[in-house]
């Protein structure tokens, strides 16, 4: 209201806007359905603004790249990742590391990532952003010291804690991985997890089994799950249970997150994801993601 000319004002109000439409979408109410309606306008809205009131080319690009990935078709993703990945400066997004999850230009992405934490080194998003962006590109060494880094803002960020545990694993540092988990003194759950996927990677479906008891009874719907089902070849399981998750209102961010974190191929087939399946093909990005040579026991 002060600075209508603020452009990353607006963008960072429409953000807001953007996970109140996420949370919505998740449930099944006439007061949601209302909530979604107007969340959604008033998103969009605010995307014109902050367009409308720069000139800045570099701004605009990601301004795009935030407005496309909430639209209900991904037609033209592709270019609009291109310009992004060419920008210049310090232009704030809230969705890159979504999309170039998939859409096999996290290399590309990757200095835009690095230079938003120097611009802004205290925002411990940029730091995740970053771990994300270089773990999707196999740089898992920058991916682990990005997610270190922010943790040293916030010790209690638990997304930290898994994108640093996951750049471990796929750097294969088991014995730096076992260490973490001790300072970190995480539940059963989470060692059950990271032995079986190591068991997993090493072929070996029996040791792999006997780690899953630690994590003790997993929902369908549970991520860690199907990254194991994939992992071990349990075509059929992880079919399912993507299905369900498809099936699921509010589930794109989720399948993205299990599709970026496993790196181990195909994690379903797009078959039993029509949902997901459609928006990769109007984005024309592509399947499988990379991966699925580290997993011996997975054959598709």
């Amino acid at each position: 209201r002060l600075a209508p000319d603020f452009s990353d004002a607006y963008m960072r109000q429409a953000d807001y806007y953007a996970h109140m439409m996420s949370r919505s979408e998740r449930e099944d109410t006439e007061e949601a359905r209302a909530t979604l309606e107007m969340a959604t306008d008033r998103y969009f809205e605010l995307l014109e603004l902050a367009k409308d009131s720069t000139t800045d080319p570099n701004r605009r690009a990601m301004i795009d790249v935030d407005r496309i990935y909430l639209r209900q078709s991904w037609t033209g993703a592709g270019p609009i990742l291109d310009r992004a990945s060419r920008t210049t400066g310090c232009p704030f997004t809230a969705w890159l590391r979504e999309l170039s999850a998939l859409s096999g230009r996290s290399a590309a992405l990757l200095p835009y990532a690095q230079r938003m934490t120097r611009c802004d080194p205290l925002s411990g998003t940029n730091w995740s952003v970053l771990s994300s962006i270089a773990y999707s590109a196999g740089e898992f060494d920058i991916a682990h010291d990005a997610a270190s880094n922010g943790l040293r803002l916030d010790s209690r960020d638990v997304s930290l804690m898994w994108q640093s545990a996951d750049a471990l694993f796929q750097a294969g540092r088991e014995d730096d991985i076992a260490e973490y988990m001790d300072f970190l003194q995480v539940p059963d759950y989470v060692r059950g997890l990271y032995a079986a996927m190591f068991a997993a990677r090493a072929g070996d479906r029996e040791a792999a089994n006997e780690a899953r008891l630690l994590m003790g009874e997993t929902h369908e719907l549970d991520g860690y799950a199907l990254r194991l089902h994939a992992m071990l070849g349990e075509r059929e399981a992880a079919n399912a249970g993507a299905a369900l998750l498809d099936a699921r209102a509010g589930s794109l961010d989720v399948m993205i997150a299990i599709t970026a974190a496993c790196r181990c191929g195909a994690v379903w087939d797009l078959e039993a994801t029509p949902n997901f399946a459609r928006r990769m093909a109007e984005a024309e990005f592509p399947w499988p993601p990379p991966g699925g040579e580290n997993f011996p026991l997975k054959d598709w």
